[in-house]
């Protein structure tokens, strides 16, 4: 799956008028490195006229030069300009790190094991990652809703069963375990309440299957069917007999 960047692109404005936007910055930028105006053209394959029109506008609006453009003499930014292309780029950068921040943050996601029917419930994913491949239902939390609520709705939505909350088994924070970035899970085993099994929303099957069938599944899904059936396995081993207190007989 290809990989994916945020990058931002500030409007730098003044009582709402545009006065620099990533174009400008862009030719500004080129003649504070040194280039010409007919070498900033080149550089940003751009007309000698587009780069002279923004040039004007820009002095335009933000009411100074920008450039000095004397006969003769080559190109370069005025005080004004290099202020300007200051503010500019370094309102840029602190913008550009909060997306980066924004989006570098886990995503948080439930997924649900349903016993049902003599095997667990799984999905058959119609996208990309995984796409083809079996799963247990789930998906992101969205924002204002609990996990519980989000993982009994994704349940829904998938399988068309409604289901209860039975317990938490596990929390999943692998970095590598989704190959669309940082997601972590929290699985839960669910209860029947009630509906017919049925795909939906971006599931291309919906299926019972019995535990022993189970080969190979989606991410690290396998890993957390396993877990299920060894935390089930210790939940059904006899409690070892509590010794009497000899000073309370």
């Amino acid at each position: 799956m290809a990989a994916y960047e945020v990058e931002c692109d500030l409007s730098l404005r003044r009582d709402g008028e545009l006065i620099m936007g990533p174009e400008g910055a862009a030719v500004l930028r080129s003649i504070a490195d040194g280039r010409s105006i007919s070498g900033t053209s080149a550089a940003l394959r751009l007309s000698v006229k587009r780069i002279r029109r923004v040039i004007d506008e820009m002095e335009r609006t933000s009411g100074h030069q920008l450039v000095s453009r004397r006969k003769g003499v080559k190109a370069g930014l005025t005080e004004e300009g290099r202020e300007l292309l200051d503010i500019y780029e370094s309102h840029s950068q602190v913008a550009q790190e909060q997306i980066e921040r924004r989006f570098r943050n886990p995503i948080l996601t439930v997924d649900g094991i349903l016993p049902f029917e003599g095997g667990i419930v799984l999905v058959r994913r119609g996208r990309e990652p995984g796409k083809g491949r079996l799963a247990l239902p789930g998906g992101i939390v969205e924002y204002g809703e609990t996990v519980e609520t989000a993982v009994r709705r994704e349940f829904l939505e998938e399988t068309g069963l409604r289901t209860r909350v039975v317990r938490l088994l596990g929390v999943y924070s692998d970095p590598e375990r989704d190959p669309r970035g940082h997601f972590i899970s929290l699985l839960f085993e669910l209860g029947y309440e009630e509906g017919g099994l049925r795909a939906g929303d971006d599931a291309a099957e919906a299926v019972v299957m019995p535990i022993t069938d189970i080969t190979d599944l989606a991410f690290d899904h396998g890993k957390m069917v396993k877990d299920y059936l060894e935390r089930s396995d210790e939940a059904q081993r006899p409690k070892p007999a509590r010794r009497p207190d000899a000073e309370n007989p």
